[in-house]
């Protein structure tokens, strides 16, 4: 058959037909019809007429309903006028088109001008509004206006308002405000909170802060009375954590413990330590007991003890780390319970204490540590039933 096949005459193409006027001009149209579309006008008037770059031109007319287009001039000469670059514009009317919808003068103009009354203005006022355009979404009278107030009596003066504004997150507050926020505000202070532990609320979850004052007040009570010391960040930390999931979360996340042996009492010990730990998903909790406790065979204790260990990353902490770890113990440079202690330490201490340190006994820690190398019984992750060291290694 195959050889039937390659007898067979090569086809000759069939000669074309001669171009003719009506072939031309199908051709033509077939030309015109795949070319793309031209430009909306707002892009030609934002390149001519205010400066942009044809990339931020177009990325603005991506953004923007047709409907909205006329609106542009205004609101562009609006920030051009305080001094922010085309493509500080531009970044802002992509990000958050709905700033159109604000009409230029009516209410756009007013919001700048508030930010600018209370000392953000120029650099300011563009890094603020570049980085978290979305605060022009918040009501001047029932937000913003009462927000700013507040934050000049918490803070003292407008230059440390600003300063707090300019901090990576430090706008969130202005997007979360209620009017409950300052009487919590002075709850903390009345139970010893420093202020700068308040201002670091602010940052990390300014929501907390709007919380009804009267469950505010029952969390505060709790972790006061759990033993947290209200001078310490971890006061802060494990109101936030609390005040972020509703009872049957947290009841779920303590029946993940349990399931594993885990007490009241070691729960509240971890939680003391690193209240960031009931603020994990089920599924990740879930993944580290198992890892530890059954692939390894930790005790409930040494997990108390280094409850960090539950905020690390498997993948680019926990496995590399654990390898190099597990490896000096077996070259016999390492005891056996420092290894829980190696997993938390920062990434400078832990390469100058067990990387260098064995870098002339253990060359080959480096290349380890360079690689992050992982043991192969640790690169599937997901058959944590198994034991995934073998005999004395596993158990802490």
């Amino acid at each position: 058959m195959f050889r039937s096949l390659l007898k067979l005459k090569p086809l000759r193409a069939s000669p074309s037909p001669p171009l003719t006027v009506h072939r031309l001009s199908l051709l033509s149209l077939s030309t015109a019809s795949s070319s793309p579309p031209p430009p909306p006008p707002i892009v030609d008037a934002l390149i001519r007429a205010h400066g942009f770059s044809p990339e931020s031109a177009l990325a603005v007319a991506h953004a923007v309903a047709p409907k909205l287009a006329p609106d542009v001039d205004s609101c562009v000469a609006l920030f051009k006028d305080r001094g922010f670059t085309p493509s500080n514009i531009a970044t802002i009317l992509t990000r958050f088109p709905e700033a159109l919808l604000l009409k230029a003068s009516n209410r756009l103009e007013p919001k700048l001008e508030l930010f600018e009354g209370n000392g953000v203005s120029g650099g300011a006022l563009v890094h603020v509004l570049v980085n978290d355009p979305y605060v022009l979404s918040r009501s001047l009278e029932l937000q913003l206006v009462p927000c700013f107030n507040c934050l000049v009596k918490f803070f003292g003066t407008r230059g440390d308002v600003v300063s707090h504004l300019l901090l990576k997150r430090g706008t969130w507050v202005l997007r979360a405000f209620s009017d409950s926020m300052e009487a919590n505000i002075d709850t903390l202070r009345r139970h010893g909170v420093p202020d700068s532990s308040i201002a670091k609320m602010m940052r990390l979850r300014p929501r907390t802060l709007s919380r009804d004052t009267g469950q505010f007040c029952d969390i505060v009570d709790e972790i006061k009375g759990m033993g947290f010391n209200p001078s310490s960040l971890l006061f802060v930390h494990a109101i936030i954590t609390m005040a972020g999931m509703k009872r049957p979360k947290w009841a779920a996340k303590m029946a993940v413990l349990k399931k594993f042996g885990w007490s009241d009492d070691q729960v509240k010990a971890a939680f003391l330590k690193q209240p960031n730990v009931m603020g994990l998903s089920v599924e990740k909790m879930e993944k580290v007991l198992n890892f530890f406790m059954k692939g390894l065979g930790w005790k409930v204790d040494v997990l108390v003890a280094y409850p960090t260990i539950f905020m690390s990353s498997f993948e680019n902490s926990i496995l590399p780390r654990l390898t190099i770890l597990l490896t000096l113990v077996s070259d016999g440079l390492l005891k056996r319970k420092l290894v829980p202690a190696g997993l938390v330490l920062s990434e400078s201490a832990f390469l100058s204490r067990f990387v260098r340190k064995n870098s002339v006994k253990a060359p080959h820690i480096l290349l380890m540590y360079q690689t992050k190398e992982v043991l192969p019984q640790f690169n599937v992750v997901g058959d944590l039933s198994k034991r995934m060291v073998k005999g004395g290694d596993q158990c802490l």
